[in-house]
């Protein structure tokens, strides 16, 4: 039998999953029963191999949490990250929080430019360096942090009560990922993520800023000391 000769070790390629063996060269299959030897006694094998996914990794023991992920496009996966620090900068976001699986790499625009920043609204893309293009985006979430400066501060609650009063109208619908960002910030009422900004959360966010409660960034839940 021809798997009396199959080598007993794949061969290994990094950023590759070595699946088995194939007789065909480009084979994306690999195969179990090899048959006979031909009768020419000359055959070749060919590992099979498959590109580990480029995607997202969230670094082991930290509080980060991809949620509300949208898989509906095959060739896009967008989401959001929350259980985030507060006054977060570029820097700390990648070496604490993030990284990537495969032979991918992460590009941030941060919310903040000048100060490398990160708040609500920052923008993480996945890009796969083999094909050069962007598999994954997702999009910072600090409860709290309306304004994009990865603070919950006075600041913020202005900018509630515009959308509040219709001044400003962020969208959760359509292409519209930064504006939806910002309504979970600001969403803080405990009775769950209902989209609905209203002066009750700019309330909330003045408790945070009184130092009377805190906000738990995991959850989004407010909590009073």
């Amino acid at each position: 039998d021809i798997a009396d000769y199959v080598p007993a070790t794949l061969p290994e390629k990094e950023h590759y999953i070595t699946l088995g063996w194939s007789t065909v060269q480009g084979d994306n299959v690999a195969i179990t029963d090899f048959g006979k030897m031909p009768a020419n006694d000359k055959l070749a094998y060919y590992p099979v191999l498959e590109r580990v996914k480029v995607t997202l990794a969230l670094k082991e023991g930290t509080t980060a949490e991809a949620f509300e992920i949208d898989e509906t496009n095959p060739d896009l996966k967008v989401g959001y990250i929350r259980g985030l620090d507060t006054q977060l900068t570029k820097t700390a976001l990648e070496s604490t929080y993030l990284g990537v699986t495969g032979d991918g790499s992460l590009r941030i625009t941060p919310s903040w430019n000048q100060f490398n920043i990160c708040g609500t609204g920052t923008m993480i893309e996945v890009i796969d360096n083999v094909e050069n293009e962007v598999v994954e985006v997702y999009y910072v979430v600090i409860y709290g942090d309306v304004n994009g400066d990865s603070a919950v501060s006075a600041t913020d609650i202005p900018a509630i009560n515009k959308e509040v009063l219709g001044a400003t109208a962020w969208s959760i619908e359509g292409d519209a990922e930064y504006s939806k960002a910002k309504v979970l910030a600001a969403d803080l009422r405990d009775d769950g993520e209902d989209a609905v900004v209203n002066g009750l959360d700019a309330t909330l966010i003045r408790d945070v800023t009184l130092s009377v409660a805190y906000i738990d960034q995991t959850t989004g839940e407010v909590i009073y000391y």
